[in-house]
């Protein structure tokens, strides 16, 4: 892992879409230097649902220079943490940054 924090793009208040698959008129909120290496699952969901002033039920990230149809991962538990760092901090990169995604309107969209 990479010692920099993780910048991350934070959508929210948005909705998935199946066809084409989009997210759609979403809040977007940028989150610059955030040392989530110091933080577990449970920490980082209470940052997110502060920052978006929600709870945070289905959460998502999409890895870097990927569309969302190609690479949207759930988030949902300690396990989902460890592999979001990961893709996060991946070493081939210089730069650390990642996209999250909040669905407000709870639908299973990986089924």
């Amino acid at each position: 892992m990479s010692g920099d924090p993780l910048n991350t793009d934070v959508y929210h208040k948005g909705i998935f879409a199946p066809n084409p698959f989009v997210y759609f008129h979403p809040h977007k909120l940028l989150v610059i230097m955030l040392d989530v290496r110091n933080m577990d699952f449970k920490e980082f969901k209470t940052y997110l649902q502060k920052l978006i002033n929600n709870r945070c039920r289905n959460m998502y990230y999409c890895l870097k220079n990927r569309s969302l149809v190609d690479r949207l991962m759930e988030l949902r538990d300690e396990d989902d943490y460890v592999r979001f760092l990961d893709a996060g901090f991946d070493d081939d990169d210089d730069d650390d940054k990642i996209d999250i995604y909040i669905d407000d309107y709870h639908e299973p969209i990986l089924d």
